[in-house]
């Protein structure tokens, strides 16, 4: 009888390793007794408002720390539920390092802990004495990094002693921590058989971000693995499969020399140094010698980039957007950019002839500077967009519906792709291999018709006008009239 889909070895697999047993309880309340039991003596010697501000510290540390850990393994039973039901399970300790064994995994573990309870120390050190002026319980800017470094390093340990231990393969897709990759985001994999064989998936996560998983692969189960990749992944994306800036480093210096990825690499690097100078400079030294200024600029900078990358990796936001299926480079256009660029200079203009006329005169000026200045910023920054299922999304910085996408201009032959919203426009150079990919999902999602001026309009297409009757001539052609070949 042939080995099938439902009949895969497997580990019996719990609902969701995102849970507390019996033994890791016991575990839990024996090193917390014993922590107990070290600072007894060392709290009992302290004044009664310094026990106050400590138990207050210790208390947030830990608020923190358990909040934190709750959001991961809620994180991780979505996750589990996502991918259906387990078919294998193997055993794996770093997406990156498949030689990680148990050992160094539980020293890992142990790291964290002692990073967390650094932390603590000097969240203690910072509470000790006694302060005058000011809430002694309100934490400042150095203690705000301590406490989210010991809420981080508690969620790492607590990742590391759950659930990172081994990869699930389901009908889905792959989990790994909290990651899932589904077998249609798969774009490339490759079983490299060696002493320890590994299995090399790359493709985009469920956050729609690059992820490259290096899963160890046992000698018995290689050819259950072999048939499982072969059955599951299914082509239904076209994304470059392109080195990483990882791959880059950790191939020979001989070889990473005649690779075309190497300048493009140390041309990021040295731009994000110069950036973080610029940036460190311009913290330390103003950018106006006006105080107001300066901060609301700083703001106005960060805050909206801030903002709009969480808010497009929000999970509702990436169900509205659906899973990618074309992946492109290109740039936003000129003209906002240049817009954008002379505001700047004219609300930097006003910010240094005010003469600190009036503060809110100074914030006000200051965040509309740094509103303008992200605009060319990010667009210099930003090289990468996805054709999703329900929208266009600019790596994580702007979403596009279909309803609200104009096409601009097609033209196959050399692959210029512009695709607009409002005035802001995507220029693209779609390459060669890619062009089949961009065509099809032009025909599916735009509805596109010419305007007697010769120019292209395009508007959201039907779901019956997906396909084309055979009776039309435009859509019994094979380009139809509104791309230019």
């Amino acid at each position: 009888m042939s080995e099938t889909p439902n009949t895969y070895p497997q580990a019996l697999a719990p609902p969701t390793e995102a849970r507390l047993s019996l033994r890791a309880l016991l575990i839990v309340m024996t090193v917390i007794a014993m922590l107990a039991a070290l600072v007894g003596n060392f709290v009992r010697d302290l004044k009664p408002d310094e026990k106050l501000r400590l138990g207050l510290a210790w208390g947030l540390w830990l608020a923190l720390g358990l909040i934190w850990i709750g959001y991961l393994a809620r994180k991780r039973f979505a996750a589990e539920r996502a991918i259906g039901r387990v078919l294998l399970i193997l055993p794996m300790f770093d997406e990156k390092v498949p030689s990680m064994g148990a050992g160094r995994s539980a020293s890992n573990a142990v790291a964290c802990a002692l990073g967390a309870l650094l932390a603590l120390f000097f969240v203690t050190l910072e509470y000790l004495p006694t302060r005058s002026g000011g809430p002694p319980m309100w934490p400042g800017p150095s203690n705000v990094i301590m406490y989210l470094f010991g809420m981080v390093t508690l969620g790492k340990m607590a990742a590391i002693l759950w659930w990172r231990k081994s990869i699930r393969f389901g009908e889905v897709g792959v989990l790994w921590d909290c990651t899932v990759l589904r077998w249609d985001q798969i774009v490339a994999h490759n079983l490299v058989d060696g002493v320890w064989p590994v299995l090399e998936l790359k493709g985009i996560s469920q956050k729609n971000v690059d992820c490259l998983l290096k899963i160890p692969v046992p000698d018995e189960q290689c050819e259950t693995v072999r048939k499982l990749v072969a059955e599951r992944i299914t082509a239904t994306i076209s994304i470059p499969d392109l080195p990483t800036e990882v791959d880059v480093a950790r191939v020979p210096l001989s070889k990473a020399l005649r690779s075309p990825a190497t300048l493009r690499y140390l041309g990021m690097v040295c731009l994000r140094l110069v950036v973080v100078a610029v940036v460190l400079h311009s913290i330390m030294k103003g950018v106006t010698g006006i105080r107001e200024f300066d901060r609301a600029a700083f703001a106005g900078l960060l805050i909206p980039g801030l903002s709009a990358v969480f808010i497009q990796r929000g999970r509702s936001l990436q169900r509205l957007q659906g899973p990618p299926l074309v992946r492109l480079t290109g740039r936003m256009s000129w003209l906002p950019v240049a817009v954008a660029a002379a505001a700047c200079v004219g609300f930097y203009q006003v910010g240094m002839n005010s003469g600190g006329l009036n503060d809110w005169f100074d914030f006000a000026a200051g965040f509309a500077c740094g509103w303008a200045a992200r605009i060319p910023f990010y667009s210099m920054a930003w090289k990468q967009f996805d054709l999703c299922a329900n929208s266009v999304a600019l790596r994580s910085l702007y979403n596009w519906p279909w309803a609200d996408v104009r096409l601009v201009k097609w033209k196959r032959k050399t692959g210029k792709l512009v695709l607009g919203r409002g005035l802001r426009r995507i220029v693209s150079r779609v390459p060669t291999e890619q062009r089949e990919a961009v065509e099809e999902m032009l025909r599916k999602k735009l509805v596109i018709e010419l305007t007697p001026h010769g120019a292209t309009s395009s508007t959201l297409a039907e779901p019956q006008a997906a396909t084309f009757a055979p009776n039309n001539e435009a859509a019994a052609s094979p380009i139809p009239a509104y791309i230019e070949p």
